[in-house]
């Protein structure tokens, strides 16, 4: 059998890691202090940064000192005695500024500003007033009277509702004697089988054993765990290892012609340019040495993945012959299973055929049987027939009765039609001439009705006429009240260019009058600022950017390579069980 299955890897210590990666970024960010606190040397000063006290948490204490240069500091102090000559001769202008704060400025010889109230309403004098309305006779809504008309007919006779007896009808027929119900029997029904020597079948076939596991003695066990991890962990080192003596002797090699070349080129050490240029030696040292440390890692993995891949091809290739060998066994189970199967199926052949021989034994009796019942249900049907012949005469015989009952109520309703009919013919005629008089009536009508619409056409075009002078009056008021409204904007709009003129005019004054008040102010201003020292203007240092180590990263991807590790012999563990489970599938299936 296999191996148990494995331990997941065990998470990183998330205090130990967060001490580790806080440790990681205070080294950090001394080093870029330490890269990033240039002192500045200029014409106009220099700037020096000093390195003080711990600050308790790892990080150090700094402070920066400005010293101007002698001519800057001379320049200052003239500056400085300067300004404080204008801030004197300022404080003597005070009174002239209290004087122009205290007399307020005089608009007595100003533009005055004409407000002409604007026009509100238009001069409705000589304007018609506007007609709401126009009137021309009576409407008629009544007609005269055209008589009344005829509701009723006179009536025509009585109607005839009922005929004479006619006699009795014979509503039943004589009995035509007994019906037989039930037919005689013609033996017993044979319905079941003599079964002695058709149940001898073979129920089960044995094939022998089949192999439900692969053995896996033979099979090896898949590398992993402290193999994997021991095996990642001394290629990177050697990696590292490697890359890192090639790296030292070279960069050695290369700080050594970098002084050499600067010294050449006539630069000072300390100088601008000399730190600017060891340092980016510095920065691309940093770079080649992490880039370094991530192809020992890469490295590693790619020997971790090689062992890995190579243990998991032996382990499956011992399995296949494991399983293989399984597969040859059930097969051979399998065959004999089938030339069982085809003995006990012969078997189970002769039984089925003596069980078929004596069914249709039981069959034929039946058959006779059955011939005997069919005989017996045509006597019984033969002595029904005599009995239905004898109904069907006491029916015909009560038939032809009822028909000599029915002609005799046919003449009977024949006579009262006719008596029907002429009272029909009377009421008609009555009817008729209540239609003429109605009609005489509704004529009438029809003459007084044209006689009233006529009326109220004539109506109707006074009215209109009366309508078109009334809107003729009113479009002449209309248009007189436009020109009016129009005289009134036109008188407006020259009221507001007066106003508008006018305030502009006194704004003019008002701006001149302002600035002779505040022209004492302005000048106290303008000594009171005076002129100021230029502060030396420093370069910007390039400032260094040390990428701190991502320790947390690293811890994670040591986790999530042993988290793949854990993972794979899950996953062939998994494949294991199923070829298990398939081996044992098709061992039921055969049986």
């Amino acid at each position: 059998m296999g191996k148990s299955t494995p331990a997941a890897p065990k998470a990183p210590d998330p205090v130990v890691v967060a001490n580790a990666q806080t440790q990681g970024n205070i080294d950090t960010a001394n080093a870029q202090a330490n890269l990033n606190r240039v002192n500045q040397v200029t014409p106009w000063g220099s700037q020096t940064y000093t390195q003080g006290a711990d600050n308790g948490d790892g990080t150090r204490q700094w402070t920066s000192t400005v010293s101007l240069d002698p001519a800057q500091q001379r320049l200052l102090d003239s500056s400085n005695a300067t300004s404080q000559s204008m801030a004197d001769l300022g404080q003597a202008q005070i009174g002239r500024v209290q004087d122009a704060v205290n007399n307020p400025i005089n608009t007595s010889g100003m533009q005055q500003v004409r407000n002409t109230p604007p026009q509100s309403a238009v001069d409705m004098s000589g304007i018609p007033q506007m007609q709401t309305g126009a009137a021309y006779g009576q409407i008629q809504n009544q007609m005269n009277g055209a008589g009344r008309q005829q509701s009723q007919v006179a009536s025509g006779g009585q109607i005839q509702g009922q005929m004479a007896d006619s006699g009795q009808i014979q509503g039943s027929v004589t009995a035509g004697g007994p019906i037989r119900t039930s037919i005689n029997s013609a033996g017993n029904i044979q319905s079941g089988i003599n079964k002695t020597g058709t149940e001898d079948y073979t129920r089960g076939v044995s094939g022998g054993e089949l192999q439900r596991q692969v053995d896996m003695a033979n099979v090896p066990g898949m590398v992993g765990g402290d193999a994997l991890r021991g095996t990642m962990q001394d290629s990177q080192k050697a990696a590292y290892n490697m890359q890192s003596q090639y790296l030292d002797t070279s960069y050695q090699q290369r700080e050594r012609d970098m002084e050499n070349k600067l010294i050449q080129q006539g630069v000072l050490q300390g100088s601008d340019a000399w730190n600017r240029e060891m340092q980016n030696l510095g920065q691309q040292r940093t770079f080649d040495y992490n880039n370094a440390f991530n192809n020992s890692f890469d490295k590693g993995m790619s020997a971790q993945g090689q062992l890995y891949n190579q243990g998991l091809a032996s382990n499956q290739n011992a399995y296949g012959q494991a399983l293989n060998n399984g597969q040859f066994a059930n097969a051979a189970q399998a065959q004999s299973f089938g030339q069982n199967m085809q003995n006990a199926q012969l078997n189970n052949s002769v039984s089925s055929q003596l069980s078929d021989q004596r069914m249709q034994q039981m069959l034929a009796g039946n058959a006779a049987q059955s011939q005997q019942y069919t005989q017996n249900a045509n006597d019984a049907a033969f002595n029904n027939l005599g009995q239905q012949q004898q109904f069907g005469q006491g029916v015909t015989q009560g038939n032809f009765a009822n028909d000599a009952q029915a002609q005799q109520f046919a003449q009977g309703g024949a006579s009262m039609d006719r008596a029907n009919a002429a009272q029909a013919q009377q009421f008609g005629q009555n009817l008729a001439q209540g239609n003429f008089a109605n009609n005489a009536q509704s004529t009438q009508f029809g003459q007084n009705l044209a006689g009233m619409q006529a009326n109220n056409a004539a109506q109707a075009q006074g009215f209109g006429q009366a309508q078109s002078n009334a809107a003729m009056n009113n479009q002449v008021s209309s248009n007189l009240y436009s020109q009016g409204l129009a005289g009134a904007q036109l008188n407006n709009q020259a009221g507001a260019q007066q106003f508008a003129n006018d305030s502009a005019m006194r704004s003019n004054q008002l701006n001149e009058a302002y600035q002779a008040q505040q022209n004492p102010i302005n000048i106290l201003n303008a000594l009171r600022s005076g002129s100021q020292v230029t502060a030396p203007q420093f370069g910007n240092a390039p400032g260094s950017n040390v990428a701190p180590t991502d320790i947390a990263g690293l811890y994670n991807q040591q986790y999530q390579a042993g988290l793949a590790q854990y993972n794979g012999e899950i996953a062939t563990n998994n494949s294991n069980q199923q070829g298990l489970v398939g081996l044992a599938a098709a061992a039921a299936a055969a049986y």
